[in-house]
């Protein structure tokens, strides 16, 4: 999403992905990842080495993203 004059946001196309395992398929895990996939959007940080993205000292900053899950 980016914002633009007037308060005005756009959606463009996805551009970047975050591949990840979930180790463990435990039916708490099933749940969780299907609830998260149902057009939900987050906020999220991700550490990649020494490096911290999508946050700073402010409290709802994040990189906004969706999940999109594959069993």
């Amino acid at each position: 999403m980016i914002k633009m004059s007037n308060n005005r946001e756009i959606v463009t196309s996805k551009k970047h992905q975050i591949v990840f395992d979930i180790d463990e398929l435990s039916q708490e895990n099933m749940d969780a990842m299907r609830q998260a996939e149902c057009g939900n959007s987050f906020l999220i940080m991700f550490e990649a080495g020494d490096r911290l993205y999508g946050g700073s000292d402010n409290i709802g900053d994040g990189i906004q993203g969706s999940l999109v899950a594959n069993l």
